[in-house]
């Protein structure tokens, strides 16, 4: 492909890279939530080559993308493009004892800027929802979401990423949970939401003691 699309727009999935033991504890909790923006962080490591390196707001750094969507990033940025991303997927490998995650990677031109961040709330939440929809938009769908200022979200659904059976991958997540959502909500400042997470933790934890008290007993 063209290092700079002609459509103006840039979008991939793509799987974390650079996952170590702490990032895979990350992506097992639930403080990371499928469907919510991600930060990319773009930097030069010591021979110039760019990084990209991908963390959520509430757990912390999860990895990297891979260098060639890294320096394809970096492209568009200096360029005055924006992108964004989310998490659509996680999985766990038996082989490696450890998770990993899928990413939607999304960038596009100013001209686009309104239009594209409408568009990826519906693309988000669809993701949230559990759906698998492509990210990339064919010339006659991106006309669409022009022309509807971001309201058209009809991507076709793409199958899941495979392994192979060595692997031993099972899907982890597929969609938001009920807590994953109070985690999101909880942290884009919604007071309800912060008071049930609480009290959740609060839950959680007087059940903890009541059955370490229960076997002590």
């Amino acid at each position: 492909m063209a290092l700079l699309s002609e459509s103006g727009y840039y979008a991939v999935y793509e799987n974390l890279e650079g996952v170590g033991k702490a990032e895979s504890m990350r992506l097992s909790g639930h403080s990371v939530t499928l469907g919510a923006y991600l930060d990319v962080e773009l930097s030069q490591d010591d021979d110039g080559v760019y990084v990209a390196a991908v963390s959520s707001k509430h757990a912390g750094h999860l990895g990297t993308l891979p260098p060639r969507v890294a320096n394809h990033l970096a492209l568009l940025a200096q360029n005055g493009w924006s992108y964004a991303a989310t998490i659509s997927y996680i999985w766990y490998s038996g082989t490696t004892e450890s998770y990993g995650a899928e990413v939607a990677v999304i960038a596009w031109e100013p001209e686009l800027d309104g239009p594209i961040r409408a568009y990826l709330t519906g693309l988000f939440d669809r993701i949230a929802k559990g759906e698998h929809p492509t990210p990339k938009l064919t010339p006659e769908e991106l006309a669409e979401v022009k022309a509807t200022n971001g309201a058209w979200n009809k991507a076709k659904s793409v199958p899941w990423p495979t392994f192979k059976k060595k692997q031993h991958v099972v899907a982890y997540r597929r969609k938001r949970g009920v807590f994953d959502g109070m985690v999101n909500a909880a942290g884009e400042g919604k007071m309800g939401c912060k008071v049930g997470t609480v009290l959740f933790y609060a839950v959680a934890a007087a059940l903890v003691v009541l059955l370490v008290m229960h076997f002590i007993g």
